[in-house]
């Protein structure tokens, strides 16, 4: 219910309400702080162990996703449990997409949604960590210190991303829920280096080379997301699009909106952008992204290609 409202632009009802469940778990002992003796975990039934170890770790990773999104650190401790233990709980759950016609069918596969809590909650730990250091610990170091710890911690995301399962392995349809695993970790990416890239006389705190690493790391972040929207799109279309992925699709467009030069990111960019407008329809946050990319375009001097031209007549209604 949180992340709906966030969705439909009620961020303060939304934080609310998250922070009345991340008081219900600390008051029920899900995790490690504050301790109560509100129940001895061990003593628990397990069914009711695992229950209580998977709502912690998804209050966990909302309000992480959330406190990056208003650049604040978790302010809240670990689940006392980990997901590890209940990665083979789920063998035999079967997912199927929903079909977009009547005359389709998909082959039943394995849900891997085990599979793909578990590893959420292990790219989390990561991110956690990068809120501390961007929010809290770079206010007492240099920015040469801040960029030496950033680039460890992307070195981290690039090792999660090596350890998934290759899309090409997924099968077709992919399974949707590994795809946003990619997705969410070069959103990630895009706001690690965003952090440098919103300082001011950012040639002298880092030098030009750091500078240009950092954007390139964010263009490629954007195509990557790109481009495993698009494989979403290519198999369940925009309907059965998760509000989830209308984070990655915003900040990655706002990266590739300034750097149209070439063609991958002109088509990169024409897949993101329809991507929000179909959002759009159901997201207040979506139209407000939409009017704020079409002014950007309108107020630089970067002559448009056609795509781009083509493309931005879906939006314009939206800021109408």
């Amino acid at each position: 219910m949180s992340h709906s409202l966030k969705l439909h632009g009620k961020d303060d009802i939304s934080w609310l309400m998250l922070r009345q469940a991340v008081q219900l778990g600390q008051d029920f002992g899900m995790f490690k702080a504050p301790r109560t003796r509100h129940h001895e975990w061990d003593q628990m039934p397990e069914n009711v162990r695992r229950i209580c170890t998977s709502t912690a770790w998804g209050v966990f990773i909302l309000n992480s996703t959330i406190s990056m999104d208003s650049q604040k650190t978790t302010n809240l401790e670990f689940p006392r449990s980990s997901l590890d233990p209940m990665n083979d709980r789920e063998e035999d759950s079967i997912w199927t997409p929903y079909p977009q016609t009547n005359h389709e069918h998909y082959a039943r596969k394995p849900s891997l949604v085990g599979y793909a809590m578990v590893r959420l909650a292990n790219l989390t730990e990561t991110i956690v960590d990068i809120q501390n250091l961007l929010f809290d610990k770079a206010l007492d170091i240099s920015m040469n210190e801040v960029w030496a710890k950033a680039i460890q911690l992307h070195a981290r995301l690039e090792a999660f991303l090596e350890s998934l399962p290759d899309t090409t392995v997924l099968g077709i349809p992919p399974v949707p829920h590994v795809l946003f695993l990619y997705i969410r970790c070069y959103q990630i990416s895009i706001a690690l280096f965003g952090f440098f890239l919103e300082k001011q006389d950012l040639d002298c705190l880092l030098g030009p080379s750091k500078v240009k690493k950092a954007r390139w790391n964010q263009v490629l972040a954007a195509k990557q997301i790109a481009r495993y929207l698009r494989l979403h799109r290519e198999n369940f279309g925009f309907r059965q699009t998760p509000g989830t992925m209308l984070g990655p699709a915003n900040s990655s467009a706002f990266v590739l909106v300034r750097c149209l030069s070439d063609k991958d990111s002109i088509d990169a960019f024409v897949e993101l952008y329809r991507f929000i407008v179909s959002f759009g329809r159901r997201f207040l946050p979506a139209k407000e992204t939409i009017c704020k990319i079409n002014t950007i375009i309108r107020n630089s001097e970067f002559k448009l290609p056609f795509e781009i031209v083509g493309v931005l007549s879906q939006g314009e209604s939206e800021c109408s």
